[in-house]
């Protein structure tokens, strides 16, 4: 186990080479994470104070690219577990990185579907499906948070969806709602 400098791991984030893992099983070993992505360069296990590794921590690879393929692992079984991989952010104010898209058709709401959809926006760093047709999406740039916001009102499988551009992989509806 590695811990990065508070500077090497920023480094890495700007770079676009470190992810956050989660929801790994708590047998998860060094040895299995270098073996099943390549180019790991260092893990940083978060622990639960006093009980150890809880299943989560930061990979920083070799390069952007693998740091990106790892990020497709995103939602696959370890263990019987759906982990999550996605871009680590930094410590830096967030710009509006991030849109929320509500009434996606079922057809069209899969993880793999929702990242064909925007791609074409810029490269997607983290999806989440929080509920039945919603999406959250954080973009490497607020410009790709942008262009994807601009699909507002947009037909997608015969249904019109909202996209809303936002800082956090959250609904903003919902939470002005609740304040």
């Amino acid at each position: 186990m590695h811990k990065d400098s508070r500077e090497a791991a920023e480094a890495a984030i700007t770079q676009g080479r470190r992810v956050y893992v989660s929801n790994l099983p708590f047998s998860t070993s060094d040895e299995w994470v270098r073996t099943s992505f390549s180019a790991v360069e260092s893990i940083h296990w978060i622990a639960a104070k006093g009980s150890g590794f809880r299943g989560s921590g930061f990979l920083t690879f070799a390069s952007a690219e693998a740091a990106t393929e790892a990020v497709s692992w995103s939602g696959s079984e370890v263990g019987g577990r759906p982990i999550t991989v996605e871009l680590a952010l930094g410590t830096a104010p967030l710009e509006q990185s991030c849109v929320f898209v509500r009434n996606l058709p079922a057809e069209q709401w899969s993880l793999e579907a929702v990242r064909r959809i925007f791609e074409a926006c810029g490269p997607p760093a983290a999806i989440r499906l929080p509920k039945k047709g919603k999406a959250a999406i954080r973009f490497k740039t607020a410009a790709a948070a942008a262009a994807a916001a601009a699909r507002d009102g947009e037909e997608i499988g015969g249904r019109k969806v909202r996209v809303l551009l936002t800082s956090a992989l959250a609904d903003p509806e919902a939470e002005a709602e609740e304040a």
